[in-house]
C-alpha cells in the first residue's frame, strides 16, 4: 500500500514546489540556477525534485498569459535541455497571437545559449513579425561575424512582409558587411508590393558608409513609388557623403508632391548646414528660395527649423 501511494505523493509535492516557486516574487523567490542545482526537499519515499522541472510543471500547468509570463521570466535565468524545450512549448502551444507575441518579447530578455537558440529558431522561422521581430531585436545585441551572417542569411528568408519590416528595423542598428549586403539584397529583390517593409530597408541603409547604400537612397528619394520610402531615403540621406546628396534633397524639398517627404528633405537638409560648414551657405539660399513659395504649414514650419539651426562654433 505504501509503494502505492508514492506516485500520488510524489505528483502532489510536484505541483506544490511549482506553486511555492511561481508564487514568491522577486526578492523572496527561488535563486538562479546554476549548472548543478540543489534538489527540493521531497518526502520521505519519494523522488527529489529539481527547481527547474517544477517549474517547467508550472509552465504547463499556467492557464492564462500572465501565469505564463511568470514562470518564463524565472525559467530564462535557468540552464538545461529543458528550458529551451519548455519555452518552445509555451510558445507552440499558445493560440492567442498576441499572447504568443509578447512571451516571445519576454523570452528575448533572457542571455543564456539554451535561450538565445531559441531565439535563432524563432527568427529563422520568419513567419510573423509579432515573434521575428522581437528575437531579431534580441540576436543584433550579439556581436561577431557569425551572428551578423545569420542574420543576414535569416532576413532573406522572411516570409511576411511584417517579419520581414520588423527584422529591417532590427537590422537598421547593426552596420556590419554583412548585414549592409544583406539590406541591399533587399532593394533588389524584395517582394514589390512589400512597400512597407521596403521603407524599413532604406531607412536602414543610411550611416553605412558605403557608396552603393548612398547611390540606392538617392535612387530612391527621387524614383520610389511609395511615399513611406521616399520619405525614409529623405532621412537617411541627412548626413550621407556628396553635393549630389544635398542636391537631392534640395530638388525632393522642392518639388516632392508629399508634404511627409518635404518635411523629412526639410529637417535633414537642416542637419547638413549644422554638420557641414562648406555646404552651409549654399544650402540656407536654396532653401530660403524654397520657403518663399512653400505653401503648406508643416513644410514651412521645418524649413524654418532648418535655418535656425546653427553650425559648429568656427575654429580659432
Amino acid at each position: 500500500m505504501i509503494a502505492a501511494l508514492r506516485k500520488p505523493v510524489a505528483a502532489a509535492w510536484m505541483a506544490l514546489c511549482a506553486l511555492m516557486l511561481v508564487s514568491c516574487d522577486g526578492e523572496h523567490g527561488v535563486a538562479p540556477a546554476r549548472e548543478t542545482e540543489r534538489p527540493v526537499a521531497a518526502p520521505p519515499g519519494t523522488a527529489p525534485v529539481k527547481p527547474t522541472a517544477a517549474l517547467v510543471a508550472a509552465l504547463k500547468a499556467a492557464k492564462d498569459e500572465d501565469a505564463k509570463t511568470a514562470v518564463v521570466r524565472k525559467l530564462l535565468d535557468r540552464r538545461g535541455a529543458e528550458v529551451g524545450e519548455a519555452l518552445s512549448w509555451v510558445i507552440e502551444n499558445e493560440d492567442d497571437e498576441d499572447a504568443k507575441g509578447r512571451i516571445v518579447t519576454e523570452i528575448a530578455k533572457g542571455t543564456t545559449p539554451d535561450v538565445i537558440e531559441l531565439l535563432k529558431k524563432i527568427y529563422n522561422v520568419g513567419d510573423d513579425g509579432l515573434f521575428t521581430g522581437p528575437a531579431a531585436e534580441a540576436l543584433v545585441k550579439i556581436p561577431g561575424d557569425e551572428m551578423s551572417k545569420m542574420l543576414a542569411e535569416g532576413f532573406k528568408n522572411q516570409s511576411t512582409e511584417c517579419a520581414s519590416a520588423s527584422v529591417a528595423d532590427a537590422l537598421a542598428k547593426r552596420k556590419d558587411k554583412a548585414i549592409t549586403e544583406a539590406l541591399l539584397w533587399a532593394i533588389e529583390d524584395l517582394e514589390p508590393t512589400w512597400q512597407i517593409a521596403r521603407a524599413r530597408v532604406i531607412a536602414g541603409l543610411g550611416g553605412r558608409k558605403d557608396r552603393r547604400a548612398t547611390e540606392a537612397l538617392l535612387d530612391s528619394i527621387e524614383n520610389a513609388e511609395y511615399d513611406g520610402a521616399r520619405e525614409a531615403a529623405a532621412q537617411a540621406l541627412a548626413l550621407e557623403d556628396g553635393t549630389k546628396v544635398t542636391a537631392a534633397l534640395v530638388k525632393a524639398l522642392a518639388t516632392d508632391e508629399t508634404e511627409e517627404v518635404r518635411v523629412a528633405a526639410a529637417e535633414s537638409l537642416g542637419r547638413r548646414r549644422r554638420a557641414r560648414q562648406a555646404e552651409r551657405e549654399a544650402i540656407t539660399a536654396e532653401i530660403e528660395k524654397i520657403l518663399a513659395k512653400e505653401k503648406a504649414d508643416d513644410v514651412k514650419k521645418a524649413i524654418a527649423g532648418a535655418l535656425a539651426v546653427k553650425g559648429p562654433a568656427a575654429k580659432p
